[in-house]
């Protein structure tokens, strides 16, 4: 079962281009139209390598993450 939650802006209402999509492999951040990081039930979270999105991007990235960019090997 496939489940899509929207992230919530710091304002506390739902993003429209920001979505967490829930599977039974894990779950997945979605900005806009690209997947940019999974993080599966079992193992390291995954991170697309191509760093160029937008600071908005990367503030949700990291917010899914639950941690800082810097951290990321």
């Amino acid at each position: 079962m496939i489940r899509i939650e929207n992230m919530l802006t710091a304002g506390g209402n739902p993003s429209a281009t920001q979505l967490i999509i829930y599977t039974d492999k894990g779950k997945y951040f979605q900005s806009y139209d690209s997947i940019i990081a999974f993080i599966p039930l079992q193992g390291k979270p995954i991170v697309s390598k191509d760093y160029r999105y937008s600071t908005t991007t990367g503030t949700y990235r990291n917010k899914f993450l639950g941690i800082n960019l810097n951290t990321l090997e």
